[in-house]
């Protein structure tokens, strides 16, 4: 029995953190018939201004800041609370034709939202600018860089990443067009101001075409960057992960999977892990077995491979996205197929999300959205272990400009906390609670001889307390808000812990 009350401890300490009010579901993108997840719980579904939701990040006093296209020049910044609740929005790009590439919060200051500006048609002689606009607290514009040409950035509609440093600089990588109209990767960085302090050609390698996917700063002050691109005319093509210095110079690099068109190198993310490795999501689109599966690498330090591991629900399985949890293990989102085809059907695909161990051991698996439109998720981030936050889009009817016109932008909050209380092991102490998860109240059964019941919450305090209850007690639940809570039954052996969920 201390075993058993020592191991609830344990649990109890590492979630402390992670259910704390939850929002009431909120279900108003649903277009038609929605497929609830199995294993995760929905704590609000909301739809936002925009087709689509781009980057998005976790702010400092637990909401959200979304980035979603509105149309095909201007990007709206949403700020939302920790309950999904919009506070303020703020239209980017209202006069000229932009990019939005990376938001950021700056602490006690405001946010960052960086990008490129497109002066023209002729990609030579208008190439594209950077741009930064800086943001308040409460989304008002305080300052913005001036228009700056890159010198040989000749992208036409820049796509590839910028990101702030930790020293303050903005780093992105650029294709600059020689003579012979062959694409060269740049290492550009720029000061605070926008002024660019140097670059550094980073391969020799000709390409044809080249697409930056994921770029983000390493824990060693250098890069880690997943690109994909062509080194012929070809459709098929080749990806790679790179890991460059402080000054941009490439110190290794790994072949990740190849790909048979240009649409399919969007499917793949990268991150650092805690631990000084990397992980890497990519789709194999070469399907084995008719199935095409999301490939989860792991590399260390110096690009040596841990693990490759493969993961599908249906048919069709794309990443989009990979994040660390705060304990360590792996997330990925993306989208499936609910259909029976192993090919992309834009109209019949749902949010796709999985969950595994630092060295890629599956915990679970979900999928879920509108039957009769596209699901995609495109970014998230984990508020704790259990509980995230997703943005992406739905409504999408094919991959042309007139079919992602109808898209509506989502931001889902969803726990995992329902499953992983549901699925708990049978106790041999004779003692059941049920249902659970509740909504209104939970029942005790078997509980003879028991002196006192306990309800305490995920920060340890008490918000319930029984005493001389009977074999079967029910327990009225309705006035606590959604979370892990705690039932600890004294009997006369001892102290039995239950993990029990309200959630509505």
């Amino acid at each position: 029995m201390k075993n058993k009350l020592a191991l609830f401890i344990l649990v109890l300490s590492f979630l402390s953190s992670v259910f704390g009010i939850l929002g009431k579901q909120n279900d108003n993108i649903v277009q038609g018939s929605f497929n609830n997840p199995s294993k995760l719980s929905i704590v609000y579904n909301i739809s936002l201004s925009g087709n689509g939701s781009k980057q998005m990040i976790s702010t400092s006093d637990g909401g959200s800041l979304v980035n979603s296209n509105l149309d095909s020049i201007r990007y709206v910044i949403t700020k939302l609370s920790p309950d999904g609740i919009v506070e303020w929005e703020r239209i980017i790009g209202v006069d000229t034709p932009i990019t939005i590439r990376n938001i950021v919060e700056i602490p006690n200051v405001g946010y960052e939202v960086t990008g490129y500006i497109f002066l023209g048609n002729n990609a030579i002689l208008y190439p594209n600018c950077r741009y930064v606009v800086r943001l308040n607290l409460k989304g008002e514009i305080t300052a913005n860089w001036p228009i700056r040409k890159g010198s040989k950035n000749a992208k036409v509609y820049g796509v590839n990443p910028i990101i702030r440093c930790s020293n303050g600089t903005y780093v992105t990588i650029s294709d600059f067009i020689n003579q012979t109209k062959i694409l060269i990767p740049y290492f550009w960085r720029y000061d605070t101001d926008g002024n660019l302090i140097n670059e550094v050609i980073l391969d020799t390698m000709w390409w044809a075409t080249l697409y930056i996917n994921t770029m983000f700063e390493t824990a060693d002050g250098g890069f880690g960057v997943l690109l994909s691109g062509r080194d012929t005319d070809d459709v098929s093509g080749k990806m790679q992960f790179w890991k460059l210095d402080n000054t941009g110079k490439k110190l290794w690099s790994k072949e990740i999977d190849s790909w048979n068109s240009i649409d399919y190198a969007t499917f793949c993310s990268a991150i650092e892990t805690k631990d000084g490795g990397f992980a890497v999501v990519a789709l194999n689109s070469t399907p084995e077995g008719d199935t095409a599966h999301t490939i989860l690498r792991k590399f260390d330090l110096n690009g040596n491979l841990l693990f490759r591991n493969k993961f599908a629900l249906a048919l069709w399985n794309a990443p989009t996205q990979i994040i660390e949890t705060p304990l360590g293990n792996l997330l990925v989102g993306g989208f499936t197929q609910n259909n029976d085809t192993w090919h992309f059907v834009p109209k019949s695909s749902d949010y796709f999300l999985f969950k595994t161990s630092s060295i890629g051991e599956l915990k679970w698996m979900d999928s879920f959205g509108d039957n009769e439109s596209g699901d995609r998720v495109l970014d998230l981030y984990a508020i704790d272990d259990h509980t995230i936050v997703i943005s992406g889009f739905t409504g999408l009817i094919d991959n042309s400009y007139a079919g992602t016109r109808n898209l509506k932008s989502t931001i889902i909050k969803i726990s995992d906390l329902a499953s992983a209380v549901s699925e708990q092991p049978a106790e041999p102490d004779g003692i059941h609670l049920f249902p659970n998860p509740t909504s209104t109240q939970f029942t005790l059964s078997g509980v003879e001889g028991v002196a006192s019941v306990r309800v305490v919450n995920s920060l340890g305090e008490e918000v319930k307390q029984f005493t001389h209850v009977s074999s079967q007690y029910s327990i009225d639940v309705s006035d606590l808000v959604s979370g892990l809570y705690f039932v600890s039954i004294r009997t006369a052996k001892g102290a039995v812990v239950k993990p029990m969920m309200v959630s509505r």
